[in-house]
């Protein structure tokens, strides 16, 4: 018999695309699901909608709590999860019917701890305009390998730290818990479990379809055209994964995390450049924090582009955020 997969989706006011999700899930070709439905504490009809799909599919599990934040409705589905495979469905996307048939063969055949495949976004209201487009090509990597690929990537085929584009055996993220309360809540924890896991395997193949919103909990307080959540829960998410890098010895990989950091800083301090505010003197403050290691960075890069953008930024700091600017109005 297959094995059973608890698919846990948390759930806070979409109701709007809430039965889009969850019947995404209920007509997978791979039956024998546990699908977890978390209504953390929603206002409008979502917790109604989880209910009625309880008492129609005997499948379908739901748990009601207080308001505790994406992070807090994951680790509660984890806390009940009885499949010896775990899986993440974010309420307002949706997957293809065969994703969980595909991963789990995957994981079976190559004795993996975690299966991934590629997604695609698109905007709201815009289902009409994915099409696929994938290799079908299928990588296979070993332990540090799987951390090396969520890093860099490798030639093409890349992924990303979100969590719901694959499939893990439980026993290999069932001691690591979100950051209750934080968004990018996945940049520590997939870096984690990745180093956790013995095997990896991929598939360049469309499975997830991720839903692009205006109104999202990230979108929603941008200033600038940057969240505020950048400052409070981002940063200090990249920072940590940079220490947990150190910590095992993977100099490498923090250094690279540490660049794209401090790029990302000197892209959203150019947003605010012409503004006098609080947030472009955190920025301003978090530069000038990595300016001494851009400075031994330099020396060991041999990237042209990356050895550019540091020598600018330390020794023409407002001449390379002008540019950033220029660069940015003409996108």
């Amino acid at each position: 018999m297959d094995k059973l997969i608890s698919v846990i989706i948390p759930v806070y006011n979409v109701s709007k695309y809430l039965k889009q999700c969850v019947d995404s899930v209920l007509n997978q070709t791979y039956r024998n699901l546990e699908i977890i439905l978390v209504d953390d504490g929603s206002t409008d009809c979502s917790g109604v909608i989880c209910d009625q799909y309880a008492q129609t599919d005997q499948r379908v599990i739901v748990i009601h709590k207080e308001n505790g934040g994406l992070s807090d409705a994951r680790n509660t589905g984890l806390e009940v999860a009885k499949g010896e495979y775990i899986g993440f469905v974010d309420s307002d996307d949706f997957i293809h019917p065969d994703m969980y048939k595909i991963l789990s063969k995957l994981l079976e055949e190559k004795k993996a701890d975690i299966a991934s495949a590629n997604w695609q976004s698109f905007f709201d209201g815009k289902e009409n305009d994915i099409c696929e487009s994938r290799t079908g090509k299928v990588l296979v990597f070993e332990h540090i390998e799987s951390l090396e690929f969520l890093i860099y990537g490798k030639d093409k085929y890349k992924i990303s730290f979100s969590v719901w584009d694959r499939l893990y055996r439980k026993n290999v993220v069932e001691n690591f818990y979100f950051p209750k309360g934080k968004c990018y809540e996945d940049i520590v924890w997939s870096a984690k479990v990745f180093y956790e896991a013995k095997k990896y395997v991929y598939i360049d193949k469309d499975l997830y379809y991720y839903r692009r919103r205006d109104d999202s909990i990230v979108g929603s307080d941008s200033k600038y055209g940057i969240s505020e959540r950048v400052i409070t829960d981002e940063i200090p998410q990249i920072e940590e994964q940079i220490h947990f890098f150190r910590e095992i010895d993977q100099g490498k990989m923090a250094d690279e995390v540490t660049y794209l950091l401090y790029e990302r800083l000197l892209k959203y301090y150019s947003k605010c450049f012409y503004d006098k505010s609080e947030l472009q003197q955190i920025l301003i403050k978090l530069i000038y924090k990595y300016k001494g290691w851009a400075r031994k960075y330099l020396h060991c890069t041999d990237d042209f582009y990356r050895k550019m953008v540091i020598l600018v930024s330390l020794y023409a700091f407002r001449i390379l955020v002008i540019m950033v600017c220029i660069k940015n109005r003409k996108r």
